[in-house]
């Protein structure tokens, strides 16, 4: 049964732990939950760890949720510590080599937007440098220790991805960008300003004692709407990550409109805004339209995809793609002409893999073609979207 803000228990469960509320008890309307059903949820949602630290404390709890949440727990603060190590020695590399460089998402939104590193459940660290110094970031970082996971060069090539992906010393996987937009597609329809973004970059110390280096408050803020938008804001953390940085540090809003004004993200932002508002409280999307648009009509069709099902969604709701989020574009027609070609492509590639069995991550293939890889590399350096 749903409470009065039309949210089902396990799914009050969710935003609660997200928003660092402790819970004293576990009530009969949540206690009829088996443990999977909390953890599959939680973990939907990359909100596992909070759940576990919110009930670590409540009464009758019942024990077979205890058993499968505790460990979500301690194995995020064992990636955490694994993942600070690596990027030290990452800062410790890229610095010395005079590569500037700035770490999104991950152990720096752990340690620097969410109120406790035990909260937010991620599995790899990002890191974006301007394009002119990729290669040789991806030389200083091999030097450091850092293996080459993605070594497909004709596919890479092919595909122009802004990013590879390396292991870390400590198992930490990294993901190199040279743009936040990774695919081609998304460097088409937004334009994202990467030497703007670390221009205005900032150092920040940790806690373990040494600096990183991050984007400022409302680029954090812009950045991890664009994340959420392209993943279809379809997981709480996302959501969760928002709010945060909203209302952590002091952000400019007039700043914030007017980069995703140059972005060409402002719609997708007032519609994940609204979400985020709609979800947790608080009031980043009303903060956001009193300066830029508010979601407009296709964010009203999100709205009333939402109220089908209130998110968080749990697992077997239907509406839990995302497809109308991560579609979202400047103008209707264009929104939904995006929105009707990822999902002819969505259908295109699921008939491919019933009819061949491919490998599950064809970037990680070794083809060593020297060729493709300097031409990969020159076409970065290049400047090219």
């Amino acid at each position: 049964m749903a409470d009065a803000t039309g949210l089902r228990p396990l799914s009050r469960l969710l935003v609660d732990s997200a928003l660092g509320r402790t819970l004293t008890e576990v009530g009969p309307e949540l206690s009829g939950y088996a443990a999977a059903d909390v953890l599959e949820a939680s973990s939907l949602h990359r909100v596992a760890p909070a759940v576990a630290r919110a009930l670590a404390s409540a009464a009758q709890v019942p024990a077979e949720w205890s058993r499968v949440l505790a460990p979500a727990r301690h194995a995020q603060i064992a990636r955490h510590m694994r993942a600070v190590a690596d990027l030290r020695i990452i800062a410790t590399a890229l610095d010395a080599a005079g590569i500037g460089w700035v770490a999104i998402k991950g152990p720096v939104a752990a340690e620097l937007i969410w109120p406790s590193v035990d909260m937010r459940e991620y599995f790899d660290l990002d890191l974006l440098v301007d394009r002119g110094e990729f290669a040789r970031a991806m030389s200083v970082l091999a030097e450091a220790g850092l293996r080459l996971l993605d070594r497909n060069w004709p596919l890479l090539e092919r595909s122009r991805r802004a990013e590879l992906t390396l292991l870390a010393p400590n198992g930490t996987p990294v993901d190199l960008h040279w743009d936040i937009a990774v695919a081609p597609r998304l460097r088409r329809g937004f334009r994202t300003d990467v030497p703007g973004m670390l221009a205005r970059s900032r150092r920040v110390p940790l806690p373990q004692g040494f600096d990183v280096g991050v984007l400022d408050p409302e680029d954090t803020l812009v950045h991890l709407a664009f994340h959420a938008a392209q993943e279809g804001a379809t997981r709480l953390m996302w959501l969760a990550d928002l709010h945060y940085a909203a209302v952590g540090p002091t952000v400019d809003w007039d700043t914030i409109a007017r980069r995703a004004r140059a972005m060409r993200l402002e719609v997708p932002l007032g519609m994940i805004l609204d979400r985020v508002q709609r979800t947790l409280g608080g009031s980043v999307g009303t903060s956001f339209r009193a300066v830029g648009p508010g979601p407009g009509a296709w964010g009203e069709l999100a709205r009333r995809t939402d109220a089908r099902v209130r998110f968080p969604g749990l697992p077997g709701d239907p509406h839990l793609s995302g497809a109308v989020y991560r579609s979202a574009r400047r103008s209707l027609p264009t929104s939904a002409a995006v929105l009707l070609r990822s999902q002819v492509e969505a259908r295109r590639i699921e008939a491919r893999e019933r009819r061949r069995r491919s490998p599950g991550r064809p970037l990680r293939l070794d083809v060593p073609d020297a060729g493709a890889r300097a031409r990969y590399l020159q076409w970065v350096a290049g400047g090219a979207r």
